[in-house]
């Protein structure tokens, strides 16, 4: 592909005359009848003929050029050399001395060599001259007229110019076109009678030898600047500001400015991955922490545990309440993990790991039955009743307490030797290490997995605890999601950042008095309710028919 580029030179042609030295000795050469000088001069009021004599100009043949005719008889005397070619190639027609008057008029071209004085004014010594090219490269202009020293022109002043693409002649060349119109005249002056007085008074070229600098198109420009995809911004060659260019479009997987500015590129995204596609053509590495391994927790690509075969639930080791699950330490990863669920929420964000201690955490939900003990010691408040409300409603003895608020979870779990759970505790036991969706894995919810009120499940109120075995979690606690919503210690936070990576509760200081709530009511029918990572809150004092508890040790 061709591109049009423009560089934009101006040449303003002065001709200037210089003074004249006041002395130029010459040798013997240049005399009349002797050869011209290596310069082609001889003395004034000679002339060198073609034959390299020189002359008298009476002598000398007509071999002007112009069109100029002296038709004046008069006493006009010319003072200068009629065949100076130098400064007037078109030559004077008539009679030197005739005695009439010049009213021819010079229309030739300058272009001759001067065959007079080099100390005369019409002498190249003593006029700058055109600009040259150096070497192919370099444009060299004159600034003023040299010196004459021993028939030699010295000392003239220039300038040199490096041509970006080289030089002819007189000039830079370039691929542009030359947008400069010649106004001026080679040869605008007129013959006053002296030949050697006429002066080119017309202007060289007052135009440029380059239209100037071009915009690039952008094709040029992303070229240039080595994008290969959309940049909206950017300067040209000529410094001008570019806006909405389209440098190209990006191959799948890669995206403009993935990694550069303008540039095509693919930034790996491995989050929560320790295998499979990176989303750029790789394969995302094992970063798993032992005792996780890739795809140990039984989903592909995930950091994972095998959780024991049959979980290790027994008997509360205080002598209160039901049964208690063991959970082992180690880490897990905490949050919604979007490589296997699309109901994400921003409270659960960021998807991070979390190393919790071991410990114990209640098989199922604090009972009816159980919480009465609590009641009967007198440690424990009733709880509130009407309404859907399980205390003292016959043949409920061993669905989950509920209507009971934080304050009241708290009492009794302090009574039975145990304390609420952390929020980190609570969803470590719910899903185990690998960061599944539900408690019992990636599979869909159903009515067979959980107490609640969708897919016309048809749940108007709790269930017997641990009704659902198919819902189990991996460490063997059951109804995690479902029947009643569990009060933790936490306080409410908008999302994970500036969360405890150590399992503790995220307590503010002082305390506040709203509380986090993990799980589900029977009640639900949005399947978001009922995912592993899925979070809420309610103010600590309050109690609804969904509130119930376990304890953890």
């Amino acid at each position: 592909m061709r591109h049009l580029f423009s560089i934009g030179l101006t040449f303003g042609l002065a001709i200037s005359a210089i003074s004249l030295l006041a002395s130029c000795s010459l040798p013997d050469v240049g005399v009349e009848g002797n050869p011209c000088n290596d310069k082609g001069f001889c003395r004034k009021g000679l002339v060198c003929s073609p034959q390299q004599l020189c002359v008298k100009p009476a002598d000398l043949p007509n071999e002007g050029g112009g069109t100029g005719k002296d038709s004046g008889h008069g006493n006009d005397k010319d003072t200068g050399h009629p065949a100076d070619a130098g400064s007037d190639a078109g030559g004077d027609t008539g009679p030197m001395e005739d005695g009439g008057t010049d009213t021819g008029t010079d229309a030739g071209s300058d272009g001759g060599t001067d065959g007079g004085d080099p100390c005369v004014t019409s002498n190249p010594c003593q006029i700058a001259p055109d600009p040259e090219c150096i070497d192919g490269t370099t444009l060299r202009s004159y600034q003023a007229a040299g010196s004459c020293v021993n028939g030699e022109c010295i000392n003239r002043p220039y300038d040199d110019t490096t041509c970006t693409f080289g030089c002819t002649v007189d000039r830079c060349d370039g691929p542009g076109s030359d947008g400069g119109t010649d106004a001026g005249n080679q040869d605008a002056g007129a013959d006053t009678g002296d030949l050697d007085a006429d002066i080119d008074a017309g202007t060289a070229d007052t135009g440029s030898i380059d239209a100037g600098c071009l915009t690039e198109v952008d094709g040029v420009y992303c070229a240039r600047m080595g994008f290969n995809c959309s940049e909206n911004t950017g300067t040209d060659n000529c410094g001008n500001t570019r806006t909405n260019v389209n440098c190209g479009t990006c191959p799948n997987p890669q995206t403009c400015g993935a990694v550069l500015p303008g540039i095509c590129g693919c930034a790996p995204n491995c989050t929560g991955k320790c295998g499979g596609d990176d989303q750029c053509g790789g394969t995302c590495s094992d970063n798993c922490v032992a005792p996780e391994t890739c795809g140990g927790g039984g989903t592909q690509d995930m950091c994972g545990c095998v959780p024991p075969a049959c979980p290790v639930c027994g008997p509360s080791p205080t002598g209160k309440g039901g049964d208690m699950c063991d959970v082992p330490a180690g880490p897990f990863w905490m949050g919604c993990n979007i490589a296997v669920d699309s109901e994400c929420q921003s409270s659960e964000n960021p998807y991070h790991q979390v190393t919790v201690p071991a410990f114990k955490i209640d098989k199922y939900a604090v009972t009816t039955i159980e919480y009465k003990a609590c009641v009967d010691a007198t440690v424990c408040p009733f709880a509130f009743n009407g309404g859907g409300c399980n205390q003292g409603i016959a043949g409920k003895e061993d669905h989950p307490i509920n209507c009971i608020n934080w304050t009241s979870a708290r009492a009794y779990c302090w009574w039975a030797g145990k304390r609420l759970p952390s929020e980190s505790e609570w969803e470590k036991a719910t899903r185990g290490f690998d960061g599944r969706k539900y408690p019992w894995g990636n599979d869909s919810l159903d009515c067979d997995h959980a107490v609640w009120n969708g897919a016309a499940c048809g749940n108007s109120g709790t269930a017997t605890v641990g009704s659902k075995p198919k819902g189990v979690s991996p460490y063997g606690m059951l109804d995690a999601v479902g029947n009643v919503v569990n009060w933790v210690q936490d306080n409410t936070h908008p999302d994970y950042n500036g969360a405890p990576t150590n399992g503790s509760a995220w307590l503010d200081n002082p305390e506040g008095g709203n509380r986090v709530v993990r799980g589900a009511g029977f009640y639900i029918n949005t399947t978001h309710r009922l995912r592993a990572s899925s979070r809420n809150n309610n103010d600590q004092a309050n109690a609804y028919d969904i509130s119930g508890f376990r304890c953890a040790k």
